[in-house]
This record gives structure tokens, C-alpha cells and sequence, in this order.
């Protein structure tokens, strides 16, 4: 009969390691073509390695901050290295481009605006990409159709709080210049645009979701999807 290994005892950010570890020529393999494989696959590992403990430290800080206050929820590592790999296979880094998210315990990834820019670019047929969030107060024209154009003009008020910029919100937008045509692609989302997709997300509401973090990064997120519809991407 075949030897079967006991289970790990390692936990935590060992787990982590543990589990990248046992999975190395298999993700030495997705960076072949690099120039130096065995530094690209530590600095994936590192980064997996800092995403689990970010997420820990959040799920730690939201656990304390109710009444009573609670221990917080393990996160799957197991879960959590398999977010890891989709990112590494598609050359994305985990934290910059892609956001291990935990639903319950069990971890799943979240393109970020920077993802999806990285992937748009990557099709061959973007030579530009701009994606900005409009606040109340800026200066904003747009019209889409045929003769489509964007005005923006910021005001350098930007609010920081998340809950006032979310109030403050007025439209995102995203213009992308393709290599071979002289017409830009044009997307403009509205309020309501942007609080309907929003709603698609289960933890768009929560403060601690990255909706409830970052909502102007995340509007951008939802203004370069619709736009970059008309540009063909890689699988």
C-alpha cells in the first residue's frame, strides 16, 4: 500500500508555507519563463504569506470591535493558498492586483482595478487605460454615442473618510485608447450605476469589505469592467 502522510500539525502562516511549499515545482512551473524562477516563486510565497496575515489582522480588529467583543474566525489556509495560485497563474501579485477575501472562513480572490488594467494591457489591443472616480464638487462633463468625450477636472478636496466619500460619490468612468483606432471606448457610470454594483457584491454593504474601505477604487473597478467589455481579453 502506498504510504499516507499524517496529517500537518503547522497552522497559520507555517501552514501557508508548508502547503506553497509541497506545491514548489508545480508553481516553479508557472514561472518558467522568468529569469529567475526560484526568486519569482519566494517572492509569490512572501506575498501569500503577508496576504494571509493581513486578512488575520482584519478579522482580529473587526472581532474586537464588537460588544462583546469575539475571537476571531480562523481563516482557511488551504483556501487561502488556492487564491494564491489563481493569481500566480495569471501573473498577478496577490494584494496589488488581486485581494484573497474572505467569505466565512473559506478565501476567495477579487480582481482589483490594477488586475484588471494589467489584463486589459496584456490583450495586445489597449495602447491606454485611464479609470477615475468624480466627487461632488469637481468639475465633470461627459457625452457617450458618437462624438464621445470626458471632462474632468478634480478640485483637490478629496474626502479620506470611507463613509463620506461613498456619500460624495458622483460618477466613475473609465476611457480606454486602442492601438489600432482613433475612437476612445467610453464608460460612464452614474450613482446608481455604481450603488447597483455594488449590490452585487454579498459584502458590498459591510464597512470592513472593500467596497466599505475603498469605495472610489472599487467604482473605478466597476467603471473599467463595463468598458473593457468591448476589448478582447486574455482567458
Amino acid at each position: 500500500r502506498p504510504a499516507v502522510s499524517a496529517p500537518s500539525k503547522k497552522t497559520g502562516e507555517e501552514r501557508i508555507e508548508e502547503l506553497l511549499d509541497e506545491r514548489k515545482p508545480d508553481i516553479l512551473a508557472l514561472f518558467a519563463r522568468d529569469e529567475n524562477p526560484e526568486a519569482s516563486f519566494k517572492r509569490a510565497r512572501s506575498l501569500s504569506v503577508n496576504a494571509y496575515r493581513k486578512m488575520m489582522l482584519d478579522a482580529e480588529e473587526r472581532a474586537a470591535s464588537k460588544n462583546p467583543p469575539e475571537r476571531a474566525r480562523p481563516i482557511d489556509e488551504t483556501s487561502t493558498v488556492a487564491c494564491c495560485l489563481w493569481a500566480m497563474q495569471r501573473k498577478l501579485d496577490i494584494g496589488a492586483d488581486v485581494y484573497p477575501v474572505p467569505y466565512g472562513s473559506k478565501v476567495q480572490p477579487v480582481l482589483g482595478p490594477q488586475g484588471v488594467i494589467k489584463l486589459a494591457f496584456r490583450s495586445g489591443f489597449v495602447k491606454s487605460v485611464d479609470a477615475r472616480a468624480v466627487f461632488q464638487g469637481e468639475t465633470f462633463d461627459y457625452e457617450l454615442g458618437t462624438d464621445r468625450f470626458v471632462k474632468h477636472k478634480k478640485n483637490n478636496k478629496r474626502p479620506t473618510d470611507p463613509k463620506q466619500a461613498w456619500n460624495l460619490l458622483d460618477y466613475a468612468y473609465c476611457v480606454v485608447e486602442l492601438k489600432d483606432s482613433a475612437r476612445l471606448l467610453v464608460e460612464v457610470l452614474d450613482k446608481s450605476d455604481i450603488t447597483y454594483y455594488r449590490s452585487l457584491s454579498p459584502t458590498g454593504t459591510y464597512a470592513s469589505s472593500g467596497w466599505g474601505k475603498f469605495p472610489w477604487e472599487f467604482a473605478r473597478k466597476s467603471a473599467l469592467k463595463q468598458g473593457l467589455k468591448n476589448v478582447p481579453l486574455e482567458s
